[in-house]
């Protein structure tokens, strides 16, 4: 449906939309694919996607948008908070290193409050202040400063941001930018549902940057920073800056250069100019191909949206390389561009035999007029930014450090040209791009994303070099499939970026996450209930467990099929004992795997992958819906929901963990029960010291119990009472009678309302004890590291039982007739 109306990504939109009306994330969508919906939830569903179809952003229909990895409550009455507005955040991070640093911070038209939560969750003793002229978009920013925490932080006003009073460190704005004449030709999506006065900035799109100005000279204090986000006339801005001599130079697009030049020429009240040639002179006197950091296009647009006055373009050609030095300075400086001030290089050269650097320039200076500045070696984290470096990196494949040294990510622009359709027609289809003139990154496969003129980044994989998928393919070409995008672009100018290396050894964090809890599936199985698992495979070096086609557990009274899913599929499949093999022997297997257990019996993993500054903390206890006594079934689940009651430590598991930008889930299974929380790694520490005080002193009072009572009663009928899955229940009880795979892991209604204190009290003790868990963390850490922090913050813990044996009483469970 979404596809055939035009929609850009209409499997992400539905993906999106149904995990919101489910109630679940993308993980336990891809864990539970096969998860029955009822009626109410399906017509939800239909009602929502025909929103969708009507043009209305799946922001405004979840009713939130992610920015700077936090949810932010958005409606109609707010501009959305776009990928591209974080680099005005980033921006203030560069300049101000120090996180401790005690900033006051104006947001003038804060909006959704985006950017300046986003400030403060950085910066922990900073405060602000905000001003927001639409009462209704006033309303959205309280929401999301107490949704963050952040209320106390901050002073919302309520009016025109004129009436700014006062002086601050850092003043931030995403203004109204866009020319009134072209707000018609806007997306019909931002056009009708986002609010004109936030993208209205009059007839030249300056007006609102106008009155910025003169609340940057009344406000900002002398040592203080102004960053602006700037969409188009980013000269026209600059020349307005100068002005009204605001004497700095504060503003960037995600594209953006280097400011030092504009930066000098705003102190001295001068216009600023680049000098540039064309061709490059190593591509004319050496002939060089796929040399160019950038096409000579792109250029121009990098120079522009540093807010330079003038561009000069030199046609290098043989006469010109013959140029002296002292002619280039007089003839070419002086006279052609009376330059009044020089900034180049520290190691620059030029002029014939390139005879020409930086002393010459200074040894003329006096006599011509002009000053002269030469830019130190800039290195950044540890190493040298010049040119040179920075194609080595991208012919190398180091995308991350090539981005780095450049200050951006690196882009490559051009048409897209016609292929011969054959990606298409495999399923996959792809977008070509021959690259002629531009420095060629080390052929492989790379994440990437792409932006047409007037479209979103979308996310892809490129291959550079020979089609993968066609040996006859000789010639080096740029080929990207998008994700979820099938639309006809031959012909259209495209620009693309590299993200990073899609090394063998790889993975999205999406599909790492998916992975861990396959991985946890078999560390959990194997150490609890002597499970075996078949149909896995090692693709790329990335092992991952696709499915689990069947458990088989022997008993000493008969054999049972765990996940008796397995009987609709792979039934047959479970009594190939020879296919199957032990999940130690599977976890030994297992690339990159490091495993310890400490004194109190708690195992612990350890996956370490270093491309992602994050980590997943994953603390797995061998309970699940089987180990429920006879007459409680489902308290496994419903000491899950308990979990997150909080301790008196920690009064708001949530609150906290979104707090921090990160995201955090539980679930219960037949065997097991997991929570996880997906965070900056700099809060590991942080996440061991409260899931260690929940395993000990959870809050467990009457008001949480009946409240969360409630709260599984409700998701029961809305997930599990339909006639079809009550009739698979009850089946269940009879073919699993001598064990506890018969009874669903939500529980039985009855039963759930019969809970008492001491039911989950009692529970509680014997099963959330160390040498009953196993903890699992992946991502940017060491083992050592992990090591030390877990016998720091679990290594304490003692066990309030021995080890616990699963099953060992095969009591019959009691009759649950409903159909």
């Amino acid at each position: 449906m979404l596809k055939n109306a035009g929609v850009a990504t209409p499997r992400l939109d539905a993906e999106l939309i149904a995990q919101h009306v489910l109630g679940i994330n993308a993980v336990a969508m891809l864990v539970d694919a096969d998860m029955p919906v009822e009626r109410e939830r399906a017509d939800r569903f239909f009602a929502l996607l025909n929103r969708r179809l009507a043009g209305e952003p799946v922001s405004h229909i979840l009713g939130r948008r992610e920015f700077w990895g936090m949810d932010f409550i958005v409606n109609s009455d707010v501009l959305d908070p776009r990928p591209d507005t974080e680099s005005v955040v980033s921006s203030a991070i560069k300049i101000y290193k120090n996180r401790n640093c005690r900033l006051t911070i104006a947001d003038l038209g804060t909006g959704t409050g985006c950017i300046l939560i986003a400030l403060l969750s950085h910066y922990k003793h900073a405060t602000g202040i905000a001003f927001e002229r639409s009462v209704k978009a006033c309303r959205i920013a309280r929401q999301n400063f107490v949704q963050h925490s952040m209320l106390a932080r901050v002073r919302l006003h309520c009016a025109s941001w004129e009436l700014c009073e006062g002086k601050f460190d850092l003043i931030v704005s995403n203004p109204p930018y866009i020319r009134r004449c072209k707000i018609p030709d806007l997306q019909r999506e931002v056009r009708q549902h986002e609010p004109l006065q936030a993208l209205d900035g009059g007839a030249r799109g300056m007006e609102k940057y106008t009155q910025i100005f003169r609340v940057l000279r009344r406000c900002l204090n002398p040592s203080g920073k102004a960053i602006l986000e700037i969409g188009e006339d980013q000269g026209a801005i600059r020349n307005e800056a100068l002005r009204w001599n605001i004497g700095f130079c504060g503003y960037e697009l995600d594209l953006a250069g280097r400011r030092r030049a504009y930066q000098r020429a705003a102190q001295l009240s001068l216009p600023s100019a680049v000098l540039t040639f064309s061709p490059h002179t190593a591509a004319f006197l050496k002939q060089r191909k796929n040399f160019l950091l950038v096409d000579f296009e792109q250029k121009v647009k990098l120079i522009e949206a540093c807010g330079v006055d003038y561009l000069y373009v030199v046609e290098f050609g043989q006469a010109f390389a013959q140029m002296l030095p002292r002619a280039f300075i007089h003839d070419v400086l002086v006279s052609g561009c009376r330059a009044r001030h020089i900034v180049v290089g520290g190691d620059c050269v030029f002029g014939h035999k390139c005879a020409g650097d930086l002393k010459l320039l200074e040894l003329h200076a006096a006599a011509c007029g002009y000053g002269v500045t030469g830019v130190p070696q800039y290195v950044v984290a540890g190493h040298v930014c010049s040119s040179s470096r920075i194609r080595e990196c991208l012919q190398l494949g180091d995308i991350e450090t090539a981005n780095l040294l450049l200050g951006r990510r690196h882009v490559i622009s051009g048409r897209v040209l016609k292929g011969q359709g054959r990606g298409r027609l495999i399923g996959f289809p792809t977008l070509n791009l021959s690259i002629d003139h531009t420095v060629l990154p080390k052929n492989g496969v790379y994440h990437a994303r792409v932006r047409f003129d007037a479209n979103n980044w979308l996310l892809g994989i490129v291959n550079i070099g020979t089609r993968p998928t066609f040996a006859e393919e000789t010639c080096p070409l740029l080929e990207m499939h998008i994700f979820d995008f099938d639309k006809d672009v031959y012909g259209e100018w495209l620009m693309w970026s590299l993200l990073a290396s899609s090394d063998p050894n790889g993975c999205t964090v999406k599909s790492k996450i998916v992975g861990v809890i396959a991985i946890i599936l078999i560390f959990a199985l194997d150490q609890a209930s002597k499970a075996y698992a078949i149909d896995w495979y090692s693709k790329s070096g990335a092992t991952e467990v696709l499915k689990f086609c069947s458990l088989v557990e022997v008993w000493n009274r008969g054999i049972s099929f765990g996940m008796f899913g397995a009987m609709n599929k792979f039934f047959v499949a479970s009594f190939l004992l020879a296919s199957l093999f032990c999940g130690s022997a599977f976890c030994a297997k297992l690339q990159g795997v490091q495993v310890a257990e400490l004194e109190n019996g708690m195992k612990v993993y350890v996956i370490s992958d270093n491309r992602f500054p994050i980590v997943l903390h994953m603390l797995v206890y061998r309970v699940g819906g089987m180990d429920d006594p006879p007459g409680l079934s489902g308290i496994a689940h419903f000491l899950e929901h308990m979990m997150f009651t909080g301790t008196k430590k920690v009064q708001d598991f949530s609150e906290t963990i979104g707090r921090l930008g990160g995201s955090f889930n539980a679930l219960t299974s037949t065997a097991y029960t997991a929570y996880y929380e997906l965070v900056g790694k700099q809060h590991l520490p942080l996440m061991m010291e409260m899931e260690a005080d929940r395993m000990r002193n959870l809050d467990l009072t009457v008001e949480h119990m009946e409240r969360e009572r409630n709260v599984v009663l409700e998701e029961r009928k809305m997930r599990t009472e339909a006639t079809p899955r009550g009739l698979l229940d009850e089946e269940a009880v009879n073919i699993f009678y001598r064990n506890g795979y018969g009874r669903p892991v939500i529980g039985w209604e009855h039963e759930i309302a019969n809970y008492d204190m001491e039911n989950v009290k009692a529970f509680y003790r014997k099963y959330y004890n160390p040498n009953n868990a196993i903890l699992l963390v992946a991502g940017d850490v060491s083992f050592e590291e992990v090591m030390e922090l877990s016998q720091a913050h679990y290594g304490g813990l003692t066990n309030n039982s021995g080890a616990v044996e699963r099953n060992a009483d095969a009591k019959l469970e009691p009759p649950h007739r409903r159909v």
